[in-house]
């Protein structure tokens, strides 16, 4: 399954309860692929133990490249001297919107990037790098 938005993301882009200019949002990182119908961070697998922690996204973005065009971009979260308690892959990183001061699992989930393979981390620095052409959402406008 490829990456994908969560469908109350676009539901919350369209009616401003998610506000990618000026929200703030975290990512996680996880053992399964999610259903796109997932509303909030409970309904995750999360990787969990050894030194994983959710990374809060920095250098957000949101510009139009094109007049059809508005895409949505951060800086490449990194975990470093990753190690996960299991021997469960890692498949993916989803992104949350955090609502209170710290991430809670009741946060809502935005968009979830497939990896191109899965891997169990010992011990290693992790940086996913976001696609400068497309970002993370681009929403094309006709």
């Amino acid at each position: 399954m490829p990456s994908f938005v969560f469908n109350s993301t676009k539901i919350g882009i369209l009616n401003a309860t998610i506000d990618l200019d000026s929200d703030t949002f975290y990512a996680c990182l996880v053992t399964s692929i999610p259903a796109s119908t997932v509303t909030a961070r409970t309904g995750l697998a999360e990787a969990s133990g050894g030194t994983y922690a959710p990374q809060l996204l920095s250098g957000k973005t949101l510009d139009a490249p094109t007049t059809a065009t508005v895409r949505w971009t951060f800086t490449n979260p990194i975990w470093n001297n990753l190690t996960t308690a299991t021997s469960t892959p890692l498949l993916g990183m989803v992104i949350c919107k955090r609502v209170g001061s710290s991430s809670a699992t009741s946060d809502p989930v935005i968009a979830f990037l497939e990896f191109n393979n899965s891997f169990t981390p010992s011990g290693v620095t992790f940086q996913v790098d976001i696609p400068i052409n497309t970002g993370v959402l681009t929403a094309t406008f006709s």
